[in-house]
This record gives C-alpha cells, structure tokens and sequence, in this order.
C-alpha cells in the first residue's frame, strides 16, 4: 500500500493550502513594464501628450493636434495608444479575477488576453466606422472622431495604470473602492468621446440624422448592451 494510501485509511487527509503568494512575482513584473513603460512614454513625448490631454476639453487645441499630426507626433500618439491596449487589459484581467472569472491562462496570458480583447474592440469599431464612411460622405468627420478616439484612450491609458497599481496593492479595505473608480474613470471618459462625437457631427444632425442613429445605434450602444449581457450572465 502507498504512503498516500495508508494516510487516508489511517487518519484524515490534510490539503495544504495555496500559497497565498503564488503568482505576486508575475504580478509585480507587469506593473513594473506597465510604470516602466509609462514614465517612458512620458520623457519620450510629454509635450505631445500634454498638447492631447488638454486637447480633450478644447476643440482648438485638438484641431491644432489632428492638422499637425506627422512625423513624431504620430509615432507619440501611436506607442501611447497602443499602451492603453496593454494597461486597460490589465485593468480587465484585475476586474475579471475579483469576480472569478478566468481565461485559465494563467496572469500572463490572461493580461495578454485580456488586452487583445481592447485592441480588437476597438479595430473592429476603426473598421466599421471606415467602412462607413466609404458608404457615405462623411469622410472628414469620420476621420475627426477617429483622432479623437486615439486621443481620449491615450488619457484613459495614462488615468488608468496607477489605478492598477492602487487595486492591487492598496489596503484590503480599499482595493474594492479603486478597483470599481476604474469603472467610473473609463465610463466618464468615454462619456466625453461621445461629447467630443457629437460637436464633431453638429453638421450632420441636421444634414443626416438617420445616418447619425445609425451608427449610434450599431457601434456606441449595441456593443455595450452586448458586454452588459455577458457581464450578467458571468456574474449570476
């Protein structure tokens, strides 16, 4: 008979308990690329992405910024964006694991997961609105709302990195409190895309309302309604 075999016939089995450690060293290294990578970006381009962040409460600057847009400007605001890809997958996989929802790939692959999930959302809509805009004339306002979504993801990006870092390693009492101000922050500053959205179509609501609904209806709000539906059906 097996030593495993005589314990359960002779006394109780006893299941060590899970490290409650395990996984913090991965845990620590993906903050510490996400900081890393921020201050990075932030020496590298801080006067482009000053001229964006103000750029989200006036038009003008931002027009100035969208005309201007060549060069190193564009490769600023590109590695910036693509840095909010990584830092708001990051987010997900945090919000994801407080409720227990897992892709069982462990804290990198789902960090990765997680990201390609933000980078395709937001391709399939880039798509979709290009397409759109080569059905109907709306070239130039298409191209507008296309910057300013770059834009406001680069300030959800810059917001959102030490909201990871609170979540993870503030009090026990507080991570619940930062973990869902993520929600509120990157609700707010969607919120005031769609603003920005609609002072770029002001033309068009009047010109092409049906048009207007339209994309409304298919891109802002059924994909919401959509992550709202799998969200329950994850959580209940």
């Amino acid at each position: 008979m097996s030593t495993a075999s005589r314990r359960q016939a002779n006394g109780p089995l006893v299941i060590q308990p899970v490290d409650p450690n395990e996984g913090q060293g991965s845990l620590l290294a993906i903050h510490l690329i996400l900081l890393f990578s921020l201050a990075g970006i932030w020496l590298l381009f801080g006067d482009t992405l000053r001229e964006c962040l103000r750029g989200t409460l006036n038009d003008g600057l931002l027009n100035q910024v969208y005309t201007r847009r060549s060069g190193g400007a564009l490769t600023a605001l590109w590695v910036s964006y693509v840095f909010f890809f990584f830092a708001a997958g990051f987010y997900l996989y945090l919000l994801a694991r407080n409720y227990d929802i897992s892709t069982g790939q462990g804290i990198w692959g789902g960090w990765l997961t997680f990201s390609l999930v933000v980078a395709a959302g937001l391709g399939l809509k880039s798509m979709v609105l290009t397409l759109y805009s080569g059905l109907f004339p709306v070239r130039k306002e298409v191209s507008r709302y296309l910057f300013a979504l770059m834009v406001f993801a680069i300030l959800a990006g810059l917001i959102i990195a030490p909201v990871n870092l609170l979540t993870s390693y503030a009090p026990e009492s507080y991570r619940w409190t930062f973990l869902h101000s993520g929600i509120l922050v990157l609700g707010g500053i969607y919120l005031l895309h769609l603003l920005r959205g609609v002072f770029i179509a002001n033309k068009l609501v009047s010109t092409r309302p049906v048009h207007i609904l339209l994309y409304i209806c298919v891109v802002e709000i059924a994909p919401i309604l959509l992550i709202y539906r799998y969200l329950s059906d994850a959580l209940v």
